[in-house]
């Protein structure tokens, strides 16, 4: 299979730069790379205040958030996928076209062929040991992914997951960008996954 990091891209109409935050909600009440999604209580109603003029995207990856529109998609490829509503209010107390969810995963997979991708494993500062996974013991954290290779042995042929080499991103096969495309999904990029490098900013000239 073909797979691709899906990320968030700005500039269609009500698809902004960024979420102008005027309230965060409070925080959430779960842990967004916990895979037991069925521990997940929804014990309040979670309202989102932004000073967006308009907001139409539907997968704004870095917290999350998904339309109605490519959950219905996700659901179609995946079980294990949890949505929490979320209020949206944005400038002027409207609420925008679509509805919007918080969407955690269940499924998380490792990919990375470790004989022929080039990467720094996430060390303590102190010890200088390797820093594993909170939910996935015996799995190393990546401090950087310069060049990535896919294990075919470790290829999980899931059509939407969680990358456990690239930190959570979000994870999709070619059939599942086709259904976007198809779908008229807006606001997203799709990088084939062995042309991403995940490289966090402190690393970065």
């Amino acid at each position: 299979m073909k797979y691709y990091v899906i990320k968030y891209q700005h500039g269609a109409p009500g698809c902004p730069t960024a979420l102008l935050w005027k309230d965060d909600d409070g925080g959430l009440d779960w842990d967004n790379l916990n895979p037991d999604i069925d521990s997940i209580e929804i014990k309040r109603e979670h309202i989102a205040k932004v000073s967006n003029r308009s907001i139409d995207f539907d997968f704004f990856e870095s917290n999350d958030i998904a339309s109605a529109e490519f959950i219905e998609i996700a659901k179609k490829y995946s079980e294990r996928i949890k949505e929490i509503p979320v209020r949206f209010i944005i400038a002027g107390g409207k609420k925008p076209k679509k509805d919007y969810f918080y969407i955690v995963f269940g499924d998380w997979f490792s990919m990375i062929d470790l004989n022929n991708s080039t990467f720094e494993y996430d060390r303590d500062l102190g010890s200088g040991d390797v820093i594993y996974n909170k939910y996935f013991p015996g799995m190393p954290n990546f401090d950087k992914i310069e060049k990535f290779r896919i294990d075919l042995s470790k290829d999980p042929k899931r059509d939407i997951f969680k990358s456990l080499d690239f930190f959570g991103e979000t994870i999709c096969s070619e059939r599942f960008m086709k259904d976007c495309f198809d779908e008229k999904i807006i606001g997203l990029e799709f990088i084939p996954i062995e042309d991403f490098q995940y490289i966090p900013f402190w690393h970065r000239d």
